[in-house]
C-alpha cells in the first residue's frame, strides 16, 4: 500500500463512513506499515484528555532501541488528537515522508473538526428546542388555568377558549394567538 492509497480510503471513508473514530482505528495499520512502525496508536482529544482509540504492535523491539513520532490531529491550531508511531532508533525519516504524515494529519484533523462542529450544533440545537419549548410550554400551562379562572370569576361563568389545535410542518407555534368570548357584567367586580 502507498501513500495515495491511505489518502483515497481515507476520502472514500469520510464520504461513506459515519464513525470518524472506527475510521482511526482502520486507518492506524496502513499508515505503520508505510512508515515501517513497530508500533502505533491512536488518541483523540475529550475533555482535555486524549483518549486511545486504538494501538498495534507489528515487531518488538529491545527496549532504548526505537523512537517515538506523534503526529497531531489539528486544525487551525487546535489539537483533535494524535497517532503515535514506535520506529528504529536509527530510522530515518525522510522530508517525503514527514510531508506526508503533516497531510494526514492535517486532513484528520479538520475530519475531527468538523465532527466535533457537528456534534456541539446537534447538542446546542437540543438544547434550545427542549428548554425552549419546554419553557414555554410550562409557561402557558401555569398561566392559562390562571387566566381561565379569572375571566370566570369576573363573568359568573367558566369561560370558552378558542386556540389552534397544531401547526403546520416546519412552523413554530409561537405567538400563537387564543381568545375568550366571553359577556361581562360591569359593575362592581372590576374594582
Amino acid at each position: 500500500m502507498q501513500a495515495q492509497d491511505v489518502f483515497a480510503r481515507l476520502a472514500v471513508a469520510l464520504a461513506t463512513d459515519g464513525d470518524l473514530h472506527a475510521l482511526l482505528v482502520r486507518l492506524l495499520e496502513p499508515i505503520a506499515r508505510l512508515s515501517q512502525a513497530r508500533a502505533a496508536s491512536v488518541s483523540v482529544a475529550e475533555g482535555g484528555r486524549l483518549r486511545q482509540l486504538g494501538a498495534l504492535e507489528l515487531a518488538s523491539a529491545p527496549a532504548g532501541h526505537e523512537r517515538v513520532i506523534v503526529v497531531a490531529l489539528a486544525h487551525r491550531g487546535r489539537s483533535f488528537g494524535q497517532y503515535q508511531l514506535s520506529i528504529a532508533a536509527d530510522a530515518v525519516v525522510g522530508e517525503e515522508t514527514a510531508g506526508w504524515h503533516r497531510t494526514l494529519g492535517a486532513l484528520l484533523g479538520l475530519a475531527l473538526h468538523d465532527a466535533c462542529i457537528e456534534r456541539e450544533s446537534r447538542q446546542a440545537i437540543a438544547a434550545d428546542v427542549h428548554d425552549g419549548t419546554a419553557q414555554t410550554l410550562s409557561f402557558a400551562r401555569m398561566r392559562l388555568p390562571l387566566l381561565e379562572e379569572a375571566i370566570g370569576r369576573l363573568a359568573g361563568a367558566p369561560p370558552t377558549v378558542t386556540a389552534a389545535g397544531r401547526t403546520d410542518a416546519g412552523v413554530h407555534a409561537l405567538a400563537q394567538v387564543a381568545h375568550v368570548d366571553q359577556l361581562l357584567d360591569r359593575d362592581d367586580r372590576w374594582a
